[in-house]
C-alpha cells in the first residue's frame, strides 16, 4: 500500500479515501470484527457519498444524511456511521471546520430493567443447568430481560455482532437482520447481560461456530 499525504487524500472520491483509511486501520486494530463493522459503516456510507470528493463533503452534507438515513435507522447507528466519517475526514485534516457545527443526534436514555438481581440469575441458571435446551433458553431470555434486544433479534446474533472485550461491552443489531429497521442499534450490556452473551457464544464454539458470520443461538421469536 502506497502511503499518501492528508492533502492528497482530500482530492480521492469518498470510496477510494474510505477505502485506504481502512487499510491504515487494519494495520493498528487488534480486533477483526471492529474492521467489520467499520466495513459495514462504510457501505452504508458509499450509498450517499461514492463519487464525491473527500474535500467536497462539508456540514450540510451530515445534517442531510442524518435526516435521510435516520428514515431507515436508528440513532446510534446513524451516529456510528457518521463518526466513521469524521475518523476519514480528520485523516484528511478535513474535520476542525465541519466538528463546530456538528451535532450526533440523540439517543434515549436506556437502562435495562431489573426484574432479577445478579445473585437470583445466578440461582435460576444452577436450577436449569442440568438440561441444555433450558439452558440456551434461560440465557436468551435472561439476555431479553437486561437489554432491549428481542427473541427474534437474537436469532439473528452472528459472532461478528458481539464485542465483549469493550468497557461497556455491546451486541450490534444490524438493520439488514430486523423486521423493524428502526431498532438497528448498538445494545450494551450489563454484567448479567454480559455474561449471558459469553455463555451462548461459548456454547455456539463448542457446537462448531468459529466464522465471524456463524449464528450464536436458535430462540423462540
Amino acid at each position: 500500500m502506497k502511503a499518501i499525504t492528508p492533502l492528497q487524500l482530500r482530492t480521492l472520491p469518498f470510496e477510494e479515501a474510505a477505502k485506504y483509511w481502512l487499510e491504515i486501520k487494519k494495520l493498528y486494530s487488534k480486533k477483526p470484527r471492529t474492521i467489520e463493522m467499520y466495513e459495514w459503516y462504510i457501505r452504508n456510507l458509499e450509498k450517499v457519498f461514492a463519487g464525491v470528493l473527500l474535500a467536497q463533503i462539508h456540514i450540510g452534507h451530515f445534517m442531510e444524511y442524518q435526516r435521510q438515513r435516520r428514515l431507515s435507522a436508528g440513532a446510534s447507528c446513524v451516529n456510528h456511521e457518521l463518526n466513521t466519517l469524521s475518523q476519514i475526514l480528520k485523516a484528511a485534516d478535513l474535520w476542525d471546520l465541519i466538528e463546530k457545527h456538528y451535532k450526533p443526534l440523540p439517543t434515549p436514555n436506556w437502562t435495562p430493567p431489573k426484574v432479577l438481581t445478579a445473585e437470583e440469575e445466578e440461582k435460576f441458571f444452577r436450577v436449569v443447568s442440568g438440561n441444555p435446551d433450558w439452558s440456551v433458553v434461560y440465557w436468551a431470555v435472561s439476555l431479553t430481560n437486561n437489554t432491549s434486544a428481542m427473541g427474534v433479534e437474537l436469532r439473528y446474533l452472528q459472532l461478528k455482532h458481539i464485542f465483549l472485550d469493550q468497557e461497556p461491552p455491546t451486541i450490534h443489531i444490524p438493520d439488514s437482520k430486523v423486521k423493524n429497521e428502526f431498532r438497528a442499534r448498538v445494545v450494551p450490556l450489563n454484567v448479567v447481560a454480559a455474561k449471558q452473551v459469553g455463555r451462548i457464544v461459548e456454547r455456539a464454539k463448542k457446537l462448531g461456530a468459529w466464522h465471524p458470520d456463524h449464528y450464536c443461538v436458535s430462540v423462540p421469536s
